[in-house]
Order: C-alpha cells, then structure tokens, then sequence
C-alpha cells in the first residue's frame, strides 16, 4: 500500500509539519478537521509485469490536496509538500521507492466553506 508511504513522508518533513502539524488525512478530513491540512488519494496503480509475471516495478499516480483558510497559506503547505516528494527515494517501511515526480498543481476554491486548496498529482515508482 502506498498510502502509508506518503503519510511517513509527509509527517517527517520538517516544513510540513510546521505548518499542519498532523494533521494528514487518507482519502478525506473530517468536516471538523482544523486548517490546514493534507489529504492523499491514490489515483492509479500499474503494475509493471515481465514476461515471467513477476512484478519489478509498480507505479502510482496519487493526488495530493493542501487545504487553508487563505491562499498564502494553501500555498506555502502546497510548497513544503512539493519539496518533501518531489524526487524523494529511499526505503520507507519495508518499501522500496525509486523515485517521485511531481506532476502538476491547480488551485481550487470552495465558496461555500470558504476554503483554499492546492491539488498536487505525483507519479510513485516503487519496487514491491
């Protein structure tokens, strides 16, 4: 599973931390949740067979939201996560990643909660 990989990441990334503490969210936050927050989706999934059928690699697409109360905010969070995924590699866990590549970045507003959001997508090679 990739999420607990994006969450170890996130959560020991100094910046991140210093803006949301931890307050890193699979799938959803709580309505209650206090700003700002992360929360990751996993997207996609690939896997890379060979001919033998054996998985080498696996790639995941995973979308990546900053929620804040103002745009500022919302960005500074979208930056401290950008810089701690963007071509991270390493173990995590017992997981191999061989790299993470950033992908793209918009910006969405909610109206009616009044609520900034940056939306990051990352592509996640890994060794299974």
């Amino acid at each position: 599973m990739i999420g607990p990989v994006i969450y170890s990441i996130l959560s020991n990334a100094q910046a991140v931390a210093t803006i949301c503490s931890n307050r890193i969210y699979p799938r959803t936050a709580a309505q209650s949740a206090a700003l700002p927050y992360v929360v990751y989706n996993q997207i996609s999934r690939v896997p890379n067979a060979n001919k033998d059928r054996s998985k080498q690699v696996e790639t995941y697409r995973m979308q990546v939201d900053c929620y804040a109360a103002t745009y500022d905010q919302a960005t500074a969070l979208a930056d401290a996560v950008n810089d701690a995924l963007s071509f991270y590699s390493g173990t995590v866990g017992t997981t191999k990643v061989d790299i993470i590549v950033f992908e793209n970045e918009n910006d969405v507003y909610d109206q009616e909660t009044d609520v900034q959001r940056k939306s990051q997508d990352f592509m996640i090679r890994i060794n299974p």
